[in-house]
């Protein structure tokens, strides 16, 4: 019988140490994990507000949480198996993505507020 260690399909092969990985790993998922926790702030403020969501401010708010996880998870996946510079230069990559999404998502908030919320009296 085999065991598991010496069976190639089971061990993630990397060019860098497990732990190496895993830990840089854990830091940007903490930097993503910001972006959410700073989307699903702006969510229960708005979705808290006065005045009710509309279609589009709960499409633009749900998918500045989902969209920072997806972005993730397929830096992740596809960077896993590289060497640690190049796994930090994609996860990088994939955090000013997830950065640059935020702020689209603030300017749309601030200059198109009202299509996000209906019965708003200011908005015309």
């Amino acid at each position: 019988m085999t065991d598991i260690a010496e069976n190639s399909d089971h061990v993630l092969k990397t060019r860098s140490p497990l732990w190496m990985m895993a830990t840089v790993t854990g830091v940007f998922g903490l930097a993503f994990a910001y972006t959410v926790f700073s989307a699903i702030g702006a969510l229960m403020q708005q979705a808290g507000g006065a005045y009710a969501l509309t279609a589009t401010g709960w499409t633009v708010l749900i998918a500045a949480i989902v969209v920072p996880i997806l972005i993730f998870v397929a830096v992740v996946a596809f960077g896993i198996r590289r060497t640690i510079g190049e796994y930090v230069l994609l996860l990088l990559a994939g955090y000013a993505l997830a950065q640059v999404y935020w702020i689209n998502t603030l300017s749309l908030m601030l200059t198109s507020g009202c299509s996000f919320v209906s019965g708003n009296p200011f908005c015309g």
